[in-house]
């Protein structure tokens, strides 16, 4: 049937952990990132614009962390759901199997 639905566990297992990997990589590269801009120091100077500045960087940044964050997480989310799924769809279809054999044998 053209509108037949199916499952490959191994794909969506596949699929899963490489979700879970980009959301690993994604969360390790804006800590790296972070971390190099921290390690530059005071780059915005003592001044009143420098503190502004600084401030405003600041706010910035701290978007930043939530929005890469949440990306990072949502990445692993749906990454474990797609894992989960996969293992799911393999124990209905043992347990479907071992069911018609089951009755095929009671026949």
């Amino acid at each position: 049937m053209a509108d037949e639905l199916r499952f490959h566990p191994p794909s969506l297992r596949e699929a899963g952990q490489g979700l879970s990997e980009v959301g690993e990589r994604l969360a390790a590269e804006w800590q790296a990132l972070v971390a190099a801009a921290q390690g530059m120091g005071d780059i915005f100077g003592d001044d009143d614009v420098g503190s502004l500045i600084a401030a405003t960087y600041q706010a910035a940044q701290q978007i930043a962390e939530e929005s890469y964050g949440s990306a990072a997480a949502g990445f692993g989310e749906f990454g474990g759901g797609l894992t989960d799924m996969a293992a799911t769809y393999e124990q209905t279809e043992q347990a479907t199997t071992e069911d018609v054999q089951d009755v095929g044998g009671a026949v």
